[in-house]
């Protein structure tokens, strides 16, 4: 499925179920960078570039037309490039 890291996923007709103790993992991993952004009163845009120049990759993004859609964070990323305060200032 191309999650990052090592997650069960198990596909049927209906559609992927994924764990409940792989979930919690994952969310404890990653974070949307729309929810970041959200929290951090910013755009997704304006998130994504101050993340980069933090030196912080983004991974997981998909193309939807001519959008990038689910970006997310490293938490362990975000805190080696010194936290979500370096987000916040200049």
């Amino acid at each position: 499925m191309g999650l990052p890291g090592q997650f069960s996923v198990t596909i049927n007709r209906v559609g992927r179920l994924i764990r409940m103790e792989d979930l919690v993992r994952f969310q404890g991993e990653y974070v949307p960078s729309a929810t970041l952004a959200k929290r951090m009163q910013t755009s997704s845009r304006g998130l994504m570039t101050r993340l980069g120049e933090m030196g912080v990759d983004l991974i997981g993004a998909f193309q939807d037309g001519s959008a990038w859609r689910g970006h997310l964070v490293r938490l362990a990323d975000l805190a080696a490039a010194g936290g979500a305060g370096r987000l916040t200032n200049d």
